[in-house]
């Protein structure tokens, strides 16, 4: 009888622990989320907001909406990830999401401007 409730017990434990152990790792998991504007404040719809990790090179897209968000989630938090902007042939200024950084919601609002004319 102990042999029989030994080997029912193990996966009994397994399924009533996973709930709490999936769960963990999903908490691990970090997300950013921003604005793109242009130079005058304007939210940019239509953008092309880029994050690459810097230690795989991934890179992941987001096109923004109308009201110029955009949202990455699933990032590791122990790696450094850099988020650009592109708009109409012009890269705005890249920002640097830190693995130092402990937020798991960061918010990372970008800007892009128009090239001067020359």
């Amino acid at each position: 009888m102990f042999r029989y409730m030994h080997k029912t017990a193990i996966p009994i434990i397994v399924l009533v622990l996973s709930p709490f152990v999936s769960g963990f790792a999903q908490s691990e998991a970090r997300c950013v989320r921003g604005i793109v504007t242009g130079r005058d404040g304007a939210p940019l719809g239509s953008a092309v907001v880029q994050i690459e990790d810097t230690a795989t090179l991934r890179i992941r897209s987001f096109v923004t909406g109308n009201d110029g968000a955009y949202y990455f989630m699933d990032l590791s938090p122990d790696r450094d990830y850099i988020i650009k902007a592109h708009y109409r042939n012009v890269w705005g200024r890249a920002k640097t999401l830190s693995q130092f950084d402990s937020r798991k919601e960061a918010s990372v609002n970008l800007k892009v401007e128009a090239l001067k004319e020359q």
